[in-house]
């Protein structure tokens, strides 16, 4: 999905997110709890309880019904009023699938007493945070060689399998 979120003066801020993931990330309890503070809508199936962090984030299939696509909807909604509010709303480490160790300690430390930086500012999981730069790294380049050799944005987007080249 691609939604245009905010207009600016060098022209849209354009979110471009897969439902699934964004649902993943959304759903956690306590990003949903987080969320939650700053006037976003209840994830009906997070607890929203903080600090109730599991081992493994659980999973459910996503988009069992309409609702689901009613609340990311909502939730994107309101991520485009924040910009209205403010130039960069912090909480939009959460749509773009930060972990929310960092987003939160980049909230709670105003972006300052990070533990490293590079696509965002770490304050949790160093090497987990190094570990993903580099493949966001790997992927990008990737996408901008397929880019220049003709493919386009829907088609990358579209489906990554469709991206290998023989």
């Amino acid at each position: 999905r691609c939604r245009v979120i905010a207009w600016r003066p060098f022209g849209a801020l354009v979110y471009a997110y897969r439902p699934a993931l964004l649902e993943c990330h959304l759903g956690d309890d306590d990003v949903a709890g987080d969320l939650l503070c700053l006037g976003y809508p209840a994830c009906a199936h997070a607890r929203h309880g903080r600090g109730l962090r599991l081992a493994v984030p659980a999973r459910r299939a996503p988009f069992a019904s309409a609702r689901d696509e009613d609340f990311l909807s909502a939730c994107v909604e309101r991520l485009a009023e924040r910009f209205t509010e403010q130039a960069v709303p912090h909480e939009v480490g959460y749509f773009l699938g930060y972990p929310a160790a960092d987003v939160r300690g980049f909230i709670e430390h105003e972006g300052r007493e990070f533990l490293c930086c590079g696509c965002w500012k770490v304050y949790g999981d160093v090497r987990g945070a190094q570990y993903r730069f580099a493949r966001y790294k790997r992927c990008t380049r990737r996408a901008q060689a397929l880019f220049a050799a003709g493919m386009s944005l829907v088609d990358l987007a579209r489906d990554p399998a469709r991206s290998r080249v023989a």
